[in-house]
């Protein structure tokens, strides 16, 4: 137990820019007054009164992430070492992802309430949600952007500023610093952009955690052997599936990508069936859960929105050449530090190695307790910078 929080605790992308609470509590409070409008004007013996209010917000500390697997005794012979120990710290791994992919989540799902800086937002005249084209030669504005918006909004900036990217930014910082007679060049060039280091007032951190979106374009019906892959993984369309990530073409193409939307999600609503979809084999399965992907049908639009905890790599062979994706929007997340609160109890993992009835050898469980939230007076200093 202890080897897995240590890892786990060491490799949390998270814990270095949010609040980081420890304690026991499984309700924790957040209670805040709102600011006085206060006065000024000439001297006079009177003034004006405002009533104080309290607002309180709470977070349930009741969200769970590890992982469980069974291991027969003869792995454990033949592998010569604790294969106990060496899972624990495997575990701890797949527990800093699911934490690190929820806590990374949470400004694109708080929506409005969060700013975003994207295209619409740098440039006049381009619509709000289309992402920034992110390159070498325009990265310091994305970057000085985030500055300037929590600057403007008053942000407790002195507490630090953070920049959470993908490695294709980071691509974009390394090549802005070897281009440029940066006070970090020197190191960049021969090392490349090492994380942690301040770039344009912004210490920046990079993971494969961040939310991806990609909007696959399906306004007409898919016929017999067209594909669409999302990380590896096939779906191919036919008029009787009978195989393994193989879907219905229904009636229409709103038929159609309901159909696909349930397979991408591996719902049991239609699964195994010669009218629904066939469920893809269980290696693909997990690669698609480990990036807990899922799709989201929109009849109004003719589109099927793909969502991804991390890296989006998807391709189609459709029928109707208009019928693609579009471009995918990485959520990367910036602010000021602390402005994402975790909870982590010191006491909330647990490691259990336990004997199952009717198999060989031990099935071994590694967990730790959590949850995370923007409290609501931290809200404009968290921002979702949308890169492509």
């Amino acid at each position: 137990m202890p080897k897995f929080q240590r890892e786990l605790r060491k490799r949390l992308v998270s814990m270095g820019i949010s609040t980081v609470y420890k304690g026991p509590d499984r309700v924790v409070h957040n209670p805040y007054g709102l600011d006085p409008a206060g006065y000024d004007g000439a001297a006079a013996t009177s003034y004006s009164v405002t009533d104080f209010t309290l607002a309180d917000d709470t977070m349930t500390v009741s969200r769970r992430a590890g992982a469980a697997e069974h291991i027969d005794n003869i792995e454990q012979l033949q592998s010569r070492y604790d294969l106990s120990q060496d899972r624990a710290q495997r575990h701890a791994y797949v527990a800093k992802d699911k934490i690190d992919q929820y806590m990374f989540a949470l400004p694109v799902v708080a929506g409005s309430t969060v700013q975003d800086i994207d295209a619409g937002y740098m440039s006049s005249g381009v619509s709000n949600g289309t992402p920034i084209s992110s390159s070498s030669s325009n990265i310091e504005d994305t970057a000085n952007a985030i500055v300037e918006r929590l600057g403007l909004v008053n942000g407790a900036m002195d507490r630090g500023l953070f920049w959470a990217i993908s490695p294709f930014e980071l691509t974009d910082i390394s090549g802005f610093s070897q281009n440029n007679g940066y006070n970090v060049a020197d190191a960049a060039i021969k090392n490349g952009f090492v994380t942690g280091t301040p770039f344009a007032g912004l210490d920046i951190f990079v993971t494969n955690n961040l939310t991806h979106t990609q909007v696959l374009g399906l306004a007409t019906n898919p016929t017999a052997n067209d594909t669409v892959i999302v990380n590896g993984v096939t779906f191919t369309f036919k008029a009787v599936p009978a195989n393994p990530g193989e879907v219905d073409i229904g009636a229409d193409a709103d038929a159609t990508r309901i159909l696909l939307q349930n397979a991408i999600n591996g719902s049991a609503t239609g699964q195994n069936s010669a009218t629904g979809y066939f469920e893809v084999s269980a290696a693909d399965r997990l690669k698609l859960s480990r990036l807990q992907v899922s799709a989201v049908d929109s009849p109004s639009g003719n589109t099927l929105t793909v969502t991804a905890r991390g890296t989006l790599i998807t391709s189609e062979t459709l029928t109707d050449g208009t019928d693609a994706w579009a471009t995918v929007k990485r959520h990367t997340i910036a602010g000021v530090k602390g402005s994402l609160f975790l909870a982590l109890p010191e006491d909330g993992g647990e490691f259990e190695k336990k004997a199952v009835s009717g198999k060989h050898g031990r099935e071994i469980t590694t967990s730790q307790i959590y949850n995370g939230t923007i409290w609501n007076n931290d809200l404009d200093q968290v921002l979702d910078v949308v890169t492509a």
